[in-house]
């Protein structure tokens, strides 16, 4: 991101029903995704000075790609986040969620 590394391991793939709750997804999602464990300080700033989870550090990445589509959820706190629709919808932990498309 913006050119700078960061360390980043994959923990495992997302069920079907994380990635609905995850990314609002009706139905059955028609692509796949990831849970990552990331490391990104608070103090890191992008372009415009914007952070990715305000004064805390990013410490999970979830992502969900289908077709040429591409999302990814950030999360701050040293717990995995849980993927349901009541935890994400009740989550402090949240930091974006954010979409491309090619």
């Amino acid at each position: 991101m913006n050119f700078m590394a960061f360390p980043m391991a994959q923990i495992r793939a997302m069920q079907p029903s994380e990635l609905a709750a995850t990314f609002g997804i009706d139905g059955t999602p028609s692509g796949r995704g990831n849970l990552y464990r990331i490391d990104i300080p608070a103090s890191t700033k992008f372009l415009r000075k914007n952070t990715l989870c305000g004064d805390e550090d990013t410490e999970w990445l979830a992502t969900y790609v289908s077709g040429h589509y591409l999302q990814l959820a950030f999360f701050s706190g040293a717990k995995m986040p849980v993927f349901t629709p009541e935890a994400i919808g009740n989550s402090t932990d949240l930091c974006g969620v954010y979409a491309y498309a090619r």
